[in-house]
């Protein structure tokens, strides 16, 4: 019986019928010898419940939460129906204290930028929200979906300059509408595998941030970031119809009637960014002190209160070391011919010091310290004197000047590939050795 009930409080008129034979199945049936064996078959009508009756048997004996439960789950029922005796202004102190960070897929079909036949896949975008003033601080949109690249590239975007970045679109804006080099104190996310990575970790803890994983289920939790992309999807995917908008039916068409391009989007997205920093927001709780300041409870008008009241939020001093703690570690030596990293060799003239140390070298290798920008594997860094310094791939050894531009990941097949092939050729090479030597082994 509970289990049909489960089932009438979850579903649809099919969904509660169902459930009422599932009932009868199990409570009503008895066994039935016959002559071709034993079968199972329903009592006589007298003797179990009509459907009507079944229905508000169950009706009656079901509060308004079971049923809220049973169409969704317990965890979003707890999500959306908690009580709510604090706001999420609790313990943040201030602009800085606490951003919040997440991405969506955006439901739009894009066309390359170098041939509008093709389509290319759906634009990511990355965001980063201060929750005191509710400012979007940094936003990026790319391909790159719950992953390093993804992560990397909302974190690079806190040092753009925004008023240099937007006027590349034709937005202009002031310099304090959208700030830049500032570092959260603290920063909110979920559970998605880019937050809970190694890669994560040790970001977070080079730039001193500490990170908070909302639990799964708990979207209400971060909610500011959750806010803004309905409010992206709910403004633009009505202007999105039959230019690539995805739709939630059989009949979407939405790869054959693509027309926009990567850089639209972020021409859109970024205008939205600027309108949502400059609107009014109704529903902010002001102080008495904000009100009798007169302040105009927009993000942009928050944030400078916030700073005057409770000083200037983080900001990034050093640039190199930032950009560097966003780059991947990877294992690689140096020796005679520069710096080498799974058959790559990077060399720099730049350097006079990394010109002597490969000197020292001498006939051997040691291990080097240094990073690798997963989008592009034609460069490698390190740091001297807490100055960024780069090392470019050396054209001159052959093959090298193929690979600029390749991806991390790209350059790890073709590795895996050669690894493979040398193992093989190996393999190969023993088995001529062995024979040329029972050859040679007759001849004597």
């Amino acid at each position: 019986m509970e289990n049909g009930r489960k089932l009438f409080l979850s579903g649809s008129a099919k969904t509660i019928y169902s459930a009422y034979k599932d009932m009868l199945r199990k409570n009503y049936t008895q066994l039935v010898k016959g002559p071709n064996g034993v079968y199972t078959e329903l009592l006589p009508a007298n003797m179990f419940p009509t459907y009507k009756q079944f229905y508000w048997y169950v009706k009656s004996r079901s509060t308004e939460q079971e049923i809220r439960i049973a169409k969704t789950s317990a965890q979003e029922y707890r999500n959306n129906e908690r009580l709510l005796y604090s706001d999420n202004l609790q313990g943040v102190t201030g602009p800085g204290s606490l951003f919040e960070i997440d991405e969506c897929e955006l439901d739009v079909f894009v066309v390359s930028e170098m041939d509008n036949s093709v389509t290319v896949g759906r634009p990511i975008v990355y965001a980063m929200i201060d929750v005191y003033s509710r400012m979007i601080i940094a936003v990026s949109i790319a391909f790159d979906n719950n992953s390093f690249k993804g992560l990397t590239g909302c974190f690079l975007n806190l040092l753009e300059d925004k008023k240099e970045l937007m006027a590349k679109y034709g937005i202009d804006i002031k310099e304090d509408e959208m700030p830049s080099k500032i570092i959260p104190q603290r920063l909110r996310s979920d559970y998605g595998s880019e937050y809970i990575s190694y890669d994560a970790e040790r970001i977070s803890n080079e730039l001193g941030i500490q990170m908070e994983l909302a639990p799964p289920g708990t979207g209400s939790l971060k909610g500011q970031i959750e806010q803004l992309f309905h409010q992206l999807h709910a403004s633009q995917n009505p202007l999105l119809e039959n230019h690539g908008l995805i739709k939630k039916d059989h009949n979407s068409n939405h790869r054959k009637t693509a027309t926009l391009t990567i850089t639209d989007v972020k021409e859109m997205i970024f205008a939205s960014v600027v309108v949502h920093n400059r609107k009014y927001m109704q529903n902010y709780p002001l102080t008495a002190k904000m009100i009798a300041a007169h302040v105009k409870p927009t993000p942009i008008g928050i944030w400078k209160y916030g700073i005057e009241v409770f000083g200037s939020p983080r900001v990034i001093i050093n640039e190199d070391l930032f950009r560097y703690s966003l780059l991947r570690p990877v294992s690689a030596s140096l020796s005679k011919a520069g710096i080498k990293f799974k058959n790559l060799n990077y060399i720099t003239v730049d350097d006079e010091n990394l010109l002597r140390e490969m000197q020292n070298t001498k006939n051997r290798s040691t291990e080097f310290e240094c990073r690798i920008d997963p989008r592009n594997i034609g460069n490698i860094y390190y740091m001297r004197n807490n100055k960024l310094m780069t090392a470019s791939l050396n054209v001159q050894k052959t093959g090298m000047s193929d690979l600029i531009g390749l991806s991390l990941e790209d350059y790890e097949k073709l590795y895996k590939v050669k690894l493979q092939a040398d193992r093989d050729g190996k393999t190969e090479n023993l088995k001529y050795d062995v024979a040329l030597q029972e050859r040679h082994k007759k001849i004597v």
